[in-house]
């Protein structure tokens, strides 16, 4: 191990060094050049009347050379002829003082290498250095100087008592080093590497400054003749707060070596320090390929040791330090512990990266079947190691378990998974068959997955962990990482496990440049659980991701016993620390229902183990480790205990799930699964960029299995952009989905989610729904531009009640006839027709639209009629409820003209009703305010017309309405969620129909032989419908049926696809008693999703029945159909 590096710069370097490193904690700089112009920047002062340059004070023939640079040192030349006579008042202190304003000396080592070439015998020519610290305010103490003195022994000068220390030969020509060395309050003072004064110093050890000097002093003779030439060579400040792993044996740039143990020294010698130190790595590639612990191996811990440390930074010079872990079976960063550590400005890259990837060459059916997989270029093959270590840690067939191994299908030639496919197929084993050849058998489950994948298809399967991390940070508080590029990790980029306020800024996850990589991570961007505090993740770069970019949730603690009225035995997965003395929130959450039984204070905790638990508690081989028996209070109703997470009441701690997070100014790109995925409360979502995401936007919802919670509240989400998401089969929702779940995925029948605001999002171009809100209620939804394929809808609601949306017309104009439920019209006295669309472009500077004749304009915020035609803007109903029209109508143009007339005219089922009706004078620029309410059925529409009375000049009207909808409360009834063995429950029978008639299944219950329920056609017991698809067979369609409750209107959405390709296909109807309102015939060879959705609100009466059909075709053959619709009622 090598000692500490001196980082070599000029005595006029020093303020600028020591400003940088209290600021940023930078390597220091070396400068070549000073001139007399860098004195103001640098803070050097001028002191004793002694010009810029001067060694010292001219007298006589004295003179001396300005100083130089030599050899990255400061030089000073100097020379004189002849004599001149010096007394003691011409004592000459040379200047280049650099005051350390503000920064701590007594952290810092100061070395001084002198070399002598000629002095004159018989006098006193010190050079020393004057170390002098001043106190706050203003005043000096404790003044100290450092002299090298030719002629005599070493002096040390203090408060102007000369005083003599050791006995130390005097200085000859040639090289010296005088070292000083402050830490803390004590100050060493050694020459050629013999301490001479060791001192402390209480006084004032923070501010001060340090000088450069040389000393001239007759004190023998009046004259001195001769030349002489000293030079300072190697002046350097060390700041004893950095920490190079180079002082500790790293070396980058060297592909031999395993940096590790140097970063980790480092990193140690800096926790030892304490607070304030900083281990900074050079620009270069550290390359590390051992790891530090068991069994969870990492490259480096902050700290190494398990102790509570604070204050320790660790960073690099930006873009240009990398570091490159070569064994992706290693974690990155561990910080554990620690108050205010902050990572920052490096590279973290594996090589290889932790997966491979390649292309699919071969389809195999059969049972099971199979794919081949060849291997591309730049990764590793599936023979390599991390492939089975992290599989079978005995060593033994690390095929055996590949129960969490999975993979994803790519497009050919695309870097982005495919489109309208699952997005995670798990793999049971593979074989290899040829070089870099590989034959992959799909578990039963991704079988599927065989009929929707193609030859030259894309295949990435990892080695994804849950355990290693690019970084993780655990209970910890107030943690940065800012200015970080990962190119990829085993796991998720950041982690924070019981973290407080973490802020993650400016986190880039980027392909790794000159790679053909289809992934970065194999997991989550940013992931938080159990944080008190919850994180901040503001303009981070996520792409390439096989899992969310953020989210931000807390595992259950499901009741395992309960003893009433309020004590209960928790028991979880992760220990979530509930006896560290904080006050702990906890929500109970009944998963059957879907409801929140309550709230209550955790009391009275006591930590169980597996030993002392309840035997009614599930164990580690059920993967629960946590075990805590919790008094609540106050007690909370109707607790149902169990030993699993599907029976059991799961409780949620509110008092670490992430409350406040913030997700602001994020890009989210090409990535798998979602953009943000929240379960906490009180957090922020604005501002980001989403696009090409396999799953939805942002989703805010409790998850059931494994169920992570809580229920969260008093959300705002805006500004969001949202482009092509949802290209997965199984993420179909909505680009922003606010929902309650139930076990198995069941919309809750209660109102879990509330308070929360989706504002001023804009979401575009993809197949489905735009905004979905499910089992949540006090929710505003609020000038929103939802812009989709033509399958939309742009708005689902189910189960939901004091749901407000807000529709402003100039703020939600464009160039689409019903774009947020806004259209452009002319209304010539017995017809409304359609305008046409003029876009900005060089001759016109703002959009409209017009009439092809005359001067008929719809702007963004004005109107204005011609001759017979008023000009008309539209606002259809998207769901029954009470509207607030609220607005003002004024003239725009008042130079002339007779005035205009405003209406709003409300188009009904009994047909137009005219609910307000306004003459404005020609030069009424004021105008009137509108303040309308109205009841509304879904599909009403609202009709905003200007009409120009006798003339149109001067008829330009500035009209900007604005409608507010409270929403008619919505109950929805769930295919899934209501799925019963009793004919009727929630509305839900289970018939068939042999072709003249529909007649009531029989149902399977599950048994030792039939592990799920189903009803069944007794003629034909193939004709099958269980809790999420159906089956036909000949001569009985499958057919799932609703039955009104009573008078009101319906809207129908869901979606169906084909299980498997092969026979002939299906054909899917939705009967609206006798009357079909929907049809899809599908394929064979189709396993694409299709939605089918009936938007358009449907009046039912008491009894009517709604029908979902599947009819075989003419064969039965793979007929197994997925449809799980839902039913939003309104009375």
């Amino acid at each position: 191990m090598t000692s500490r590096r001196r980082h070599v710069v000029g005595s006029l370097t020093l303020v600028a060094l020591l400003a940088t490193a209290a600021a940023d904690a930078q390597v220091p700089f070396v400068s070549d050049t000073f001139t007399r112009a860098d004195s103001a920047s640098l803070g050097v002062t001028e002191t004793g009347g002694i010009a810029w340059g001067a060694l010292g004070r001219t007298h006589g023939a004295s003179a001396f050379a300005a100083p130089k640079i030599r050899n990255n040192a400061l030089a000073f030349v100097s020379s004189t002829s002849g004599t001149s006579a010096i007394d003691m008042s011409d004592v000459g202190i040379g200047v280049m003082q650099a005051y350390l304003n503000g920064y701590t000396v007594r952290d810092m080592t100061l070395t001084l290498d002198v070399t002598v070439t000629s002095f004159v015998a018989d006098e006193d020519e010190w050079m020393g250095v004057v170390w002098r610290k001043s106190a706050a305010n203003g005043s000096q103490s404790d003044g100290y100087l450092f002299l090298i003195r030719p002629t005599g022994g070493w002096q040390f000068l203090a408060d102007g008592a000369n005083r003599q220390f050791g006995s130390v030969a005097p200085l000859g020509s040639g090289s010296h080093r005088l070292a000083i060395v402050a830490s803390g309050t004590q100050h060493t003072v050694s020459v050629d590497g013999v301490q001479l004064v060791n001192m402390v110093d209480a006084t004032n050890p923070d501010a001060g400054y340090v000088s450069l000097a040389t000393f001239h002093n007759d004190l023998m003779a009046s004259t001195m003749s001769g030349t002489f030439d000293r030079t300072f060579d190697n002046f350097s400040v060390r700041d004893d707060t950095l920490f190079s792993p180079e002082d500790y044996g790293a070396t980058p740039n060297n592909p031999n070596d395993d940096d590790r143990p140097g970063i980790q020294a480092a990193v140690d010698a800096a926790v030892a320090r304490g607070p304030g130190s900083t281990v900074v790595l050079a620009a270069g590639q550290y390359r590390i390929t051992s790891s530090s612990g068991s069994p969870f191996r990492k490259a480096v811990r902050i700290p190494s040791n398990g102790a509570t440390i604070s204050g320790i930074t660790f960073q690099g010079q930006g873009a240009a330090t990398e570091i490159v872990i070569a064994d992706p079976t290693v974690g990155g960063f561990e910080v554990t512990n620690c108050t205010g550590c902050v990572l920052r400005r490096f590279t973290l890259d594996y090589e290889p990266p932790p997966f491979t990837q390649g292309t699919i060459v071969a389809i195999n059916p059969g049972s099971p079947g199979s794919f081949d997989l060849q291997i591309g270029t730049g990764v590793a093959t599936l023979d390599h190691p991390m492939f089975c270590t992290q599989r079978a840690p005995n060593g033994v067939d690390c095929l055996q378990d590949k129960a969490t191994d999975w993979g994803m299908v790519f497009h050919p030639s695309e870097r982005h998974l495919k489109a309208n496919i699952g997005d995670a197929f798990y793999i049971a084993s593979w074989t290899k068959v040829g070089t870099g050849l590989y034959r992959l058998v799909p578990t039963t489950s991704s079988q599927i997955m065989l009929s929707q994948a193609a030859v030259n298809d894309r295949f990435v399967y990892m080695n994804r962990t849950n355990s290693e991390h690019a970084i993780i940070l655990t209970w910890s508080q107030n943690t940065v990482t800012e200015d970080i590029t990962i190119r990829s990790s085993i796991g998720a980029v950041v982690v924070g496990l019981g973290t407080t306020a973490h802020r993650m800024t400016r986190v880039s996850v980027r392909y790794a440049p000159g790679t053909s990589r289809l992934l970065t991570t194999n997991a989550d961007g940013a992931h938080f659980q159990l944080n008190p505090v919850g994180p901040t993740v503001e303009d981070c770069f996520f792409e390439g991701l096989a899992d969310d970019a953020v989210a931000v949730y807390t595992p259950e603690n499901i009741v395992c016993e309960f003893v009433p009225p309020a004590t209960v035995v928790l028991a979880s997965g992760l220990d979530g620390r509930l006896n560290d003395g904080r006050q702990h929130q906890l929500q109970v959450f009944d998963p059957v229902h879907g409801v929140v039984r309550g709230e209550a204070a955790a009391t009275a905790v006591t930590k169980l183990t597996q030993a002392t638990k309840p035997a009614s508690c599930p164990g580690s081989t059920q993967g629960f480790f946590a075990f805590y028996r919790v008094t609540l209070s106050p007690a909370v109703a109707g607790i149902t205990a169990g030993s699993d997470a599907r029976t059991a009441d799961h409780m949620y701690d509110l008092s670490a799930s992430g409350d406040g997070y913030v997700a602001r100014r994020n890009t989210m790109q090409s990535h798998r699964r979602h953009g943000v995925l929240a379960m906490a409360s009180n957090g922020l979502i604005e501002d980001n960029v989403m696009t090409d995401l396999t799953g939805q936007g942002i989703v805010i919802e409790n998850q059931h299995l494994p169920p992570l919670g809580p229920i969260p509240r008093n959300l705002t989400i805006r500004r969001n952009k949202i482009t092509n998401v949802g290209s997965s089969l199984w993420y179909k929702k909505g680009g922003i989905e606010i929902l309650t779940q139930a076990i198995d995925n069941r919309l809750a029948p209660g109102y879990g989610q509330r308070n929360i605001v989706i504002e001023d999002n804009e979401l575009t171009g993809w197949d489905g729904r735009g905004i979905y809100v499910g089992s949540a209620e006090d929710v505003q939804i609020r000038n929103n531009r939802v812009v989709l394929n033509a399958t939309g809808p742009n708005y689902v609601l189910q189960n939901h009640r004091a749901v407000t949306m807000t529709f402003t017309a100039a703020q939600q104009f464009s160039g689409v006839q019903g774009q947020d439920q806004w259209g452009y019209l002319s209304w010539d006295g017995t017809t409304y027709s359609t305008l046409l669309y003029q876009p900005v472009d060089a001759t016109h500077p703002v959009a409209y639209w017009y009439r092809p004749t005359g001067y008929h304009r719809v702007f963004a915020g004005y109107m204005h009629p011609d001759a017979g035609a008023d000009a008309v803007r539209s606002w259809v109903a998207p769901f029954p409820g009470t509207v607030m029209i609220t607005g003002q109508v004024a003239k725009a143009d008042v130079g002339g003209g007779d005035g205009v007339n405003a209406k709003i005219v409300h188009d009904a089922a009994g047909g137009p009703t005219t609910i307000y009706n306004q003459d404005i004078a020609f030069d009424d620029r004021t105008g009137y305010a509108v303040n309308v309410t109205r009841t509304v059925a879904a599909g009403d529409t609202l009709y905003f017309r200007v009409n120009a009375r006798g003339t149109t000049n001067y008829d330009a009207t500035a009209w900007n309405p604005t409608v507010t909808l409270a929403v008619a409360p919505g109950t929805t009834y769930s295919a899934s969620a209501g799925f019963s063995g009793t004919q009727g429950q929630d509305q839900w029978y289970y018939k068939y129909w042999n072709g003249t008639s529909y007649a009531g299944m029989a149902y399977q219950p599950v048994d030792a032989s039939h592990p799920t329920a189903y009803w069944y056609a007794p003629p034909a017991p193939s004709s099958i419908i269980n809790i999420t698809s159906q089956h036909p067979a000949a001569n009985a369609d499958s057919v799932r049926t609703w039955i009104a409750p009573s008078a009101g209107t319906v809207t129908i959405t869901g979606s169906i696809r084909l299980y498997s390709a092969g026979g002939d296909g299906v054909l899917a109807r939705i009967f609206h008693n006798g009357t079909q309102i929907f049809s899809r015939d599908i394929a064979g060879s189709d396993t694409s999703t299709y939605p089918t959705n009936v938007v358009t609100p449907r009046a039912v009466a008491a009894g009517d029945a709604i029908y979902f059909s599947i009819n075989q075709k003419a064969t039965l053959n793979y007929d197994g159909t997925y449809w799980d619709p839902a039913i939003s009622f309104y009375q």
